[in-house]
């Protein structure tokens, strides 16, 4: 027995010995991998003289972010390994062209972008002046001859961008391939966008899980977006408390492709109109998306003889869910459904007037859960909420029973439904007092 027991301390001996090797030589490996986080100072205000290295101090600050970044890659280029390397920017107070501040062949890069001074309202970035080469914040694979060894991601902080009016020149793209498994992180914190025209942002990857961005706390007003505004194609794209007011959609505010992924939290939009160009578009389109605590005020859809619904959901991939916002005076219907399930719950739904029924469901599970509808001029001789369920249901939101259900508790749609409320909880009650 004592034997036995002497063995197996050996044999986990061994075995400890031979992990310590392994981890050793994993970290011999990590040691020649060379980190480098690198900050420069860029000052547009002045003119310095430079042959490329610059940034180190505020008296030998950059002039712009091109020639920051072009020293940045010049740095690192003569490093023996070039993993992990991270460039910070530190903006002084003033006015930067988009002509010399546009950053290209960004893949494989880790940048982040802030005013110098700390919570400064006063770095702006105008975009009046275009760059003919490429977009502002450019990361295509198709410049990259070799695949990056390293993540890519983007961090912009505390950044006011105005004048942005070129159709033919987008604030954002990124492209890093279907194929291509590499991780893509870009972020725009309390970051500012004012007074643009045609403003898009453009992200193409190879799935939700690996490619994300990101819009904290950020503020867009006074913008008119193109005709694609936010396009995400296997993305994952997250919007927290940031403020859309008085602007306007060419077509959809999000119009996901496949294998995109968005989630809504509380966020404000106020004044806000789309399908301006792109007729019978939705505000948002979407197969898997989650959109909680946000309120909407007045919102317009396309004026035709068929108003636009709201929300367009069409063979989602997961549940959608819809909780605790408030709508406000939306134009048109609110809620299109084909193929999709959707928990639409805790939600507020307010206008003077109406002109379409609120809810179509074709083929789909939709769960109505303590909502309020709250109507005080009914326009149409309609349903408010009109679906195709499973015949023999006897739910009364719905007609024309064929194939879809709908469930709902504790929720109330106004005067169109109360009586039959009212009813139904008599009826309970008598079943009740009769037990």
């Amino acid at each position: 027995m004592l034997s036995r027991k002497f063995n197996f301390i050996i044999l986990l001996v061994c075995v400890l010995f031979v992990s310590s090797i392994k981890s050793s030589s994993s970290f011999v490996y990590s040691q020649n991998e060379i980190s480098t986080n690198l900050k420069l100072i860029v000052d547009c205000n002045k003119n310095n003289s430079y042959s490329i290295e610059c940034g180190n101090s505020l008296e030998k600050s950059c002039n712009n972010m091109i020639d920051a970044m072009n020293y940045f890659k010049n740095y690192v280029g003569q490093l023996p390994g070039k993993r992990n390397s991270k460039l910070y920017l530190e903006l002084v107070d003033g006015t930067y062209s988009s002509k010399e501040n546009n950053l290209q062949n960004l893949i494989g890069l880790q940048i982040f972008i802030s005013p110098l001074v700390t919570k400064s309202q006063f770095v702006i970035i105008d975009g009046s002046t275009n760059n003919t080469n490429g977009n502002f914040f450019d990361y295509d694979i198709k410049g990259v001859s070799t695949l990056p060894i390293t993540d890519t991601s983007l961090q912009v902080t505390n950044i006011t961008f105005v004048n942005f009016v070129s159709s033919d020149y987008h604030i954002f793209t990124s492209n890093t391939g279907k194929n291509n498994k590499i991780k893509t992180e870009y972020y725009f914190i309390d970051c500012k966008f004012l007074n643009s025209k045609n403003l898009t942002f453009l992200a193409y990857g190879a799935s939700s899980e690996l490619n994300g961005i990101y819009f904290f706390s950020t503020l867009f007003e006074n913008v008119t977006f193109s005709e694609y505004s936010f396009n995400f194609s296997n993305y994952f794209a997250n919007f927290l408390t940031s403020n859309f007011i008085s602007v306007s959609f060419d077509g959809s505010f999000i119009s996901e492709e496949e294998g995109s992924k968005m989630e809504m939290f509380a966020c404000n939009f106020n004044q806000v109109s789309f399908g301006n160009k792109i007729q019978n578009s939705s505000f948002i389109e979407s197969r898997d998306v989650s959109i909680t605590i946000s309120s909407f005020d007045q919102i317009s859809g396309t004026k035709t003889s068929t108003p636009s619904y709201f929300f367009k959901f069409s063979n989602s991939v997961n549940q959608i869910n819809i909780k605790n916002n408030e709508f406000t005076n939306v134009n048109g219907g609110l809620l299109e459904l084909n193929n999709a399930i959707v928990n639409f719950k805790s939600n507020i739904i307010s206008n003077t007037n109406l002109n379409s029924t609120i809810i179509k469901s074709f083929n789909s599970n939709l769960i109505l859960d303590a909502n309020s509808f709250k109507y005080t001029n009914y326009l149409i001789n309609d349903q408010l909420i009109h679906c195709n369920i499973i015949s023999g249901s006897n739910d009364y939101f719905c007609s024309n029973s064929t194939t879809s259900k709908i469930n709902r508790t504790n929720g109330s749609i106004g005067k169109y439904v109360s009586y039959q409320s009212l009813i139904i909880i008599i009826l309970i009650v008598f079943s009740f007092l009769n037990l």
